[in-house]
C-alpha cells in the first residue's frame, strides 16, 4: 500500500513555500491520513535544511490514535522554532506506520512531502486561480453577526471568461469536525459577467447550521469552448457569531474628505484607495463592496451593491498604491442614499477585511418656486414669483408642481404647503398624485378662507439622512372672491318675492330659505339680520341668526340649504308701506372677515 504523504493546508498552492510571516508565532499544522489510520500509532519524519546547510531534524515521536479521525486526519504541530529555524531552506516531510511484523516497531514510510520555508523570488511561476472570498468575514472567520438575510460569495474575474462558462461553487461544510454537507453553486455566463467579480448568496441559515465549525471553500470553471477544466484552491473559513475586536482600516476616497459626497462633482467616478496592509503580496485579490441604504419608493433595481476586484501586482507594491474606481453612473443613481464601502483581500490561508466607510451621497438640492396651475402670473418685480386665481375657477381644488428642474435628493421626503389663513385656509399635503410623483392636490375645503387674500405656496424637503427640513422659493397667490353666483336669500312662506302681507304671516313667523352656495361646508359661519325703519321711523336692525347659531350644521349641509324664521313680533315691529333688508354675510375663515351675498329687499304691507 502507497501511504499518501502528509497535508500541510498552509503551503502556498503554486509555489509551495511556508510564509513565516503569516504563521507568526504559531506551530505549524500539519495532519496525517491514510485508511488504516484508526486505532494505530505512527511516527512523523521531519527533515530540514536551512539555507546555510544546518540541519533541522523533528523525527521518532510517536502519535497513537484513538478511534477514526476521519478524511481530516491527525493533527501534527510543528514547533514554530523549528520552522522558523529553517528560513529560506526546504522540508522533506514524512511518517512512518507502525510495522506489521513487529509490533511497536516503526514500519512502512509514507511518500515524503518536499516544500521550502519563507518567501521565494518569483521566477516566471504561473499563479493559480484566485481563492473565492467571503464578503462578511474577517481573519478566515465568517462572521453571522454581519449577515443580514444572505452571506455574499465572490469570485474574482479570470482572463478566459467566456459567454457560456459555467462556474461552480462548492461549498464542503463541515460539523464537528466531520464532513455535513456540499453545496453545490453553478452559473453559467452571460455577456454581463465578462471582466465582472461573479456573486453567489448562500443563506445565513446554511452556515448557522456549522457555527463553530468551518467551512471549505473553492470554485472550479468549465469553460464554453471544451478544455481542460480550471480549480481553484481550498480556502477554509471557520464559521463564528461574534464580532472581531478589529479590522483593517477603512477605504479613502480620493480627493474627498466631507462628509457628504456630490455625484456631479465626480463625472468620472471616485478613485478609493485602499490602505496597504501589513504582509501585502503579489497575486493578493482585493475585493471593493458598495451598498447603499435608504427606503427607497423606486426600482430596488437601481440600488443594487456594485462589486469591483483587483489583482495585486509588483507595480502595487513598488508605488505604495492600490486604487479602484467606483462609477459615476452608481453614484448618480444613489444620490440621496448613505453610501458604504468595504473591502476584503485574500490569498490562500489569508482573508481579512476593512472596517466600513459611510458616507451620504448628497447632491446638492435645487428647490426653485413651485407651479400653481391655472395661476396667472403678475408683475413680481425682484420679489417673490406673485400669480393670482380666481375662486370659482378653482371649485374643484387646486394642483401644484415641482419644477421637473427641482433637485429633492433621492428618498427626501417632501411636504407641499398651502399656507392660507385661520384653521381651513392651511394644509400640508405629504402625498403627491397617484403616478405623478411631483404634482400635489390642495382640495376645495381650503381655498375659500383665502378669498380675497394673498398666500405662501411652498414645499419642504427633508434628506433621506433626516436633515432638513428645506424649504423651496414660496409662490405668492391671490385668491380673488367670485364677483357673482352667491345666493340670494329667498322668502318661501308666505311665498313672495318682493313683497309680504303682515296679514299673511303665520303664527311662526316668516319663513326664509338661502340655497347652497359655493365652498358651502359644515361649520362655516352664516349670519343674517333684518335692517329697516320701525314704527317710530328709527332706522331698526334685527338679528334673525348670529353668535352660536351661525355655524351651518351637518343637517344643513346635508340638506344644501339654511331656513331661517323671521318672528311675526318683529315684522310687527316693522313700519309698513316701506322696504327692509334681510343681508346675508357668510365667513369662510372662522369669523376673521365675511362675505356679504345678494340681500332680499321686500316691501311690508299690512
Amino acid at each position: 500500500m502507497v501511504l499518501p504523504m502528509p497535508s500541510v493546508p498552509a503551503l502556498h498552492p503554486v509555489e509551495n513555500w511556508i510564509d513565516l510571516v503569516q504563521l507568526g508565532t504559531s506551530d505549524l499544522e500539519t495532519y496525517i491520513y491514510h485508511p488504516d489510520i484508526a486505532d494505530s500509532s505512527f511516527w512523523i519524519n521531519w527533515r530540514g535544511c536551512d539555507a546555510q546547510g544546518n540541519v533541522v531534524d523533528v523525527f521518532d515521536i510517536e502519535y497513537s490514535v484513538i478511534g477514526d479521525p476521519g478524511p481530516g486526519g491527525v493533527q501534527v504541530l510543528i514547533d514554530n522554532a523549528d520552522v522558523q529555524a529553517l528560513d529560506q531552506g526546504y522540508v522533506f516531510y514524512s511518517y512512518r506506520i507502525e510495522s506489521t511484523d513487529m509490533p511497536g516497531q516503526q514500519g512502512e514510510e509514507s511518500l515524503r512531502r518536499f516544500f521550502y520555508v519563507g518567501t521565494r523570488e518569483r521566477q516566471g511561476v504561473i499563479p493559480a486561480l484566485a481563492v473565492a472570498q467571503f464578503k462578511q468575514s474577517h481573519q478566515l472567520q465568517i462572521i453571522l453577526d454581519w449577515i443580514e438575510g444572505d452571506a455574499v460569495v465572490v469570485v474574482p474575474p479570470y482572463r478566459a471568461m467566456s459567454t457560456g462558462d459555467t462556474v461552480t461553487l462548492t461549498l464542503d461544510l463541515y460539523f464537528m469536525g466531520d464532513p455535513f454537507d456540499t453545496l453545490t453553486l453553478p452559473k453559467v455566463l452571460v455577456p454581463e459577467d465578462l471582466g465582472q467579480p461573479l456573486q453567489w448568496a448562500v443563506s445565513k441559515s446554511e452556515l448557522e447550521i456549522i457555527e463553530g465549525s468551518f467551512v471549505d471553500v473553492s470554485y472550479s470553471i468549465a469553460y464554453a469552448v471544451p478544455t481542460t477544466s480550471s480549480f481553484s484552491p481550498v480556502q477554509r473559513l471557520e464559521v463564528v457569531t461574534q464580532e472581531p475586536i478589529s479590522r483593517l482600516p477603512a477605504l479613502i476616497i480620493k480627493d474627498f474628505n466631507d462628509s457628504a459626497l456630490n455625484p456631479e462633482a465626480f463625472p468620472d467616478g471616485v478613485r478609493l484607495q485602499v490602505p496597504l496592509y501589513p504582509d501585502i503580496q503579489v497575486w493578493d485579490t482585493v475585493v471593493m463592496y458598495a451598498d447603499s441604504v435608504a427606503a427607497s419608493r423606486q426600482s430596488l433595481d437601481l440600488y443594487q451593491g456594485q462589486v469591483k476586484a483587483l489583482q495585486v501586482d509588483i507595480s502595487t507594491l513598488d508605488s505604495q498604491v492600490l486604487e479602484l474606481t467606483l462609477d459615476y453612473p452608481w453614484l448618480q443613481a444613489n444620490n440621496g442614499r448613505q453610501m458604504q464601502l468595504g473591502y476584503t483581500y485574500a490569498r490562500l490561508n489569508a482573508a481579512e477585511s476593512g472596517d466600513v466607510l459611510a458616507v451620504m451621497l448628497s447632491k446638492p438640492l435645487h428647490l426653485p418656486t413651485p407651479i400653481v396651475e391655472q395661476a396667472t402670473a403678475e408683475d413680481s418685480g425682484e420679489g417673490p414669483p406673485r400669480g393670482y386665481l380666481y375662486a370659482d375657477d378653482v371649485t374643484a381644488g387646486v394642483h401644484i408642481r415641482i419644477p421637473d428642474e427641482a433637485e429633492l435628493g433621492l428618498d427626501g421626503q417632501v411636504q407641499m404647503h398651502w399656507q392660507g389663513h385661520a384653521g381651513t385656509g392651511s394644509i400640508i399635503v405629504t402625498e403627491p398624485m397617484p403616478s405623478q410623483p411631483r404634482r400635489y392636490f390642495i382640495p376645495p375645503a381650503a381655498i375659500p378662507a383665502n378669498m380675497d387674500k394673498r398666500l405662501e405656496v411652498f414645499y419642504q424637503v427633508t434628506t433621506a439622512s433626516g436633515e432638513g427640513p428645506f424649504k423651496s422659493r414660496a409662490f405668492d397667490l391671490a385668491i380673488h372672491a367670485p364677483t357673482h353666483g352667491w345666493p340670494a336669500i329667498q322668502l318661501t312662506e308666505p311665498p313672495s318675492l318682493d313683497t309680504l302681507s303682515l296679514a299673511a304671516v303665520p303664527p311662526g313667523g316668516a319663513v326664509f330659505i338661502l340655497e347652497r352656495w359655493m365652498f358651502m361646508a359644515a361649520g362655516q359661519r352664516v349670519r343674517v339680520r333684518v335692517d329697516g325703519l320701525g314704527r317710530d321711523d328709527n332706522p331698526l336692525r334685527i338679528p334673525l341668526r348670529q353668535g352660536a347659531e351661525e355655524p351651518v350644521t351637518d343637517a344643513e349641509f346635508a340638506a344644501e340649504k339654511l331656513q331661517v324664521i323671521f318672528a311675526l313680533s318683529g315684522l310687527q315691529a316693522l313700519k309698513l308701506h316701506n322696504d327692509f333688508v334681510v343681508r346675508v354675510e357668510t365667513s369662510f375663515d372662522d369669523g376673521d372677515t365675511y362675505l356679504l351675498f345678494v340681500s332680499a329687499v321686500i316691501l311690508l304691507t299690512p
